[in-house]
């Protein structure tokens, strides 16, 4: 009776004859060779000279045909998906199964149950795609070198002022708004880097299409940018710490004991090993960086705020990592030559509004105008008004000449070395451990809720502005920020006891009264996916949040002891939540 195949090649049905069985046909309408279930395959023979009758049946158009002129002695054939190979190959490409041994071959099943692309790809694309792209996008390179250049004039002029002003709150003021502008012009190349590993990552290029300028956020990514070394280096500062406190007493042994050469010298120590520690961990953050953007674009982000996930990541993608550093040296050199006639320009400060090449060219035409305009007298010398009036836009001016070419052109090595990191992770996805479904109820691990912690350690002050969930409590937090304002002006006596009752007060009014509303987390713990519950999985209520909170006072009566609880209990639960019954857990993903 027929036997019924389907074809890979054009997924049509096809009904072979009996005696086929065993046999390797070919698909009339696509050519694919099919190897036929069945009874043991005929010897070949040489092709003979018979016309096929006309097919009864239109799926049966086996019929009529001789199988034996669709074989061919000169082809090798694997016996497991009949496709074409070589004389000497024993491993099947289409298949990968071993024809010798009869199993798939190992790195062929290796290969095979990898999910996502081919890693070894991302070597060769580095350089063509991320080519392509930075064509493709142009305008977006352009855009970044405006937005640069802008913001490093605008930084140039903040920090000249903070030289130029004399009181402290005008320095100040223009202090801050300097490091607002730096921490901008940072934040939108990480923010356009977080845009490019999106849309490399999901293949939507149409992500590009839709990024916007916002200060608020690129400076708030900015400001992300220089605080996250130092979160990952939070085990490093315990460290150095340690070593600094025992070199300090190991000093003041020996100043009692009469040798200050001795105190010296354990300071020096202490000092040079905070050198080597901070050294070799900011150069282990400079080789994480590739690494830890990718995991930052991801739903969860905590792997890369701690250390030894890290290391654990680096470990898995040490050579896609250096590589990454060799394409971005290679690309950027010619950005890197010409910013060095512009550094020497802006000698001795780096300040186009302050630097002795550029006043001595923009002093030189105010001189001229005002002579021109025969104006002579104090107003028209170095420091008058008429002479800064002229000077300042042409210092501005100047400043657009040199520091507008240098960015355009360091934007497109920017714009291409951004591709090479979103394929650095599209490529590497397996390998980089990104986590994007956590299962709901699952235990939050120690690291995340100590960074939590450290987020909500700098916030709780706030708490009469950041929560507004219960009214009680905020008219309570306003009446006790107007008493620590009456004391501080008038009864500074009362101050030390009220100002302790306010930093309780506030601290309880944080934790307690956020994490007992419907959202059941604060903005450390919401920013990582944490929220707390009772040990049923349950809303907080206030009365149990509330002992949550003198729980957290235990623990520190501990000396931190009952927080390290979490690190070691299956239920990743510490002493405050033991006496809470709380836990927090991971949001999740239904």
């Amino acid at each position: 009776m027929p036997v019924k195949i389907r074809c890979r090649g054009c997924e049509k049905v096809l009904a072979a004859p009996d005696k086929a069985k065993g046999r390797v046909i070919q698909c009339p309408k696509c050519g694919t060779k099919l190897k036929v279930p069945g009874g043991p395959a005929k010897s070949k023979t040489k092709a003979r000279a018979k016309a096929p009758a006309a097919p009864k049946d239109p799926d049966d158009f086996l019929a009529g045909v001789d199988l034996t002129d669709l074989e061919h002695e000169e082809e090798r054939i694997c016996p497991f998906c009949a496709a074409e190979m070589d004389e000497e190959e024993t491993i099947c490409r289409a298949c990968g199964m071993n024809t010798e041994t009869g199993r798939m071959d190992a790195r062929e099943a290796k290969k095979r149950a990898r999910k996502g692309p081919d890693p070894a790809l991302f070597y060769s694309k580095a350089w063509s795609d991320s080519w392509a792209f930075m064509l493709e996008h142009w305008r977006l390179a352009v855009r970044t070198g405006w937005y640069l250049a802008s913001m490093s004039i605008l930084v140039s002029i903040c920090s000249f002022m903070v030289a130029f002003c004399e009181g402290g709150p005008t320095k100040f003021f223009w202090f801050c708004l300097t490091a607002l502008s730096f921490f901008g012009m940072l934040g939108w190349v990480w923010h356009m880097t977080y845009k490019v590993i999106e849309s490399t990552m999901t293949r939507d290029e149409k992500l590009l299409d839709r990024v916007h300028f916002d200060l608020f956020a690129v400076i708030s990514l900015g400001l992300r940018f220089v605080l996250w070394p130092w979160v990952v280096l939070i085990p490093s500062h315990f460290v150095v710490g340690a070593v600094f406190i025992l070199m300090l007493l190991t000093g003041m042994i020996a100043a009692e004991a009469g040798s200050v050469e001795g105190f010296f010298a354990s300071l020096g120590v202490s000092f040079i090993l905070m050198l080597v520690v901070y050294g070799s961990g900011l150069l282990f953050c400079l080789l994480a960086y590739p690494l830890a953007t990718v995991h930052l674009t991801q739903k969860y982000t905590y792997k890369a705020w701690i250390l030894w996930e890290l290391l654990k990541i680096i470990l898995k993608n040490f050579g896609p990592a250096c590589y990454f550093f060799v394409v971005a040296l290679v690309v950027a050199l010619p950005a890197l030559i010409l910013a060095i006639p512009v550094i020497f320009a802006l000698l001795p400060t780096l300040n186009p509004f302050s630097a002795a090449p550029i006043d001595y060219v923009t002093g030189g035409i105010t001189s001229w105008i005002l002579e021109l305009a025969g104006e002579s007298g104090s107003h028209a010398e170095a420091g008058g008004w008429l002479y800064r009036l002229i000077i300042i836009p042409l210092n501005l001016i100047a400043a657009l000449i040199l520091l507008a070419p240098f960015w355009m052109a360091a934007a497109f090595p920017i714009t291409f070395i951004m591709r090479v990191n979103g394929l650095l992770g599209h490529y590497n996805r397996e390998r980089l451990g990104l986590v994007n479904f956590i299962k709901p109820d699952t235990p939050a691990n120690f690291w995340p809720r100590v960074l939590a912690h450290l987020i909500d350690g700098c916030l709780w002050p706030l708490a009469s502005l950041l929560t507004v969930k219960e009214p009680k409590a905020l008219i309570g937090a306003w009446v006790l920020n107007a008493i620590t304002l009456v004391c501080a002006l008038f009864l500074e006596a009362m101050l030390p006891f009220v100002a302790l009752l306010w930093q309780f007060y506030m601290y309880w009014m944080y934790f307690a009264v956020n994490e007992s509303q419907t959202t059941r987390t604060t903005i450390g713990k919401d920013a990582f996916g944490l929220i707390v519950s009772d040990v049923n999985g349950k809303q907080l209520t206030l009365g149990k949040a509330s002992m949550r909170v003198f729980g957290r006072v235990a623990c520190g009566l501990t000396l931190g002891l009952g927080y390290l609880l979490v690190a070691f209990t299956p239920e990743k639960r510490g002493l405050h939540d033991m006496l809470a019954g709380t836990k927090v857990t991971w949001r999740g993903d239904r």
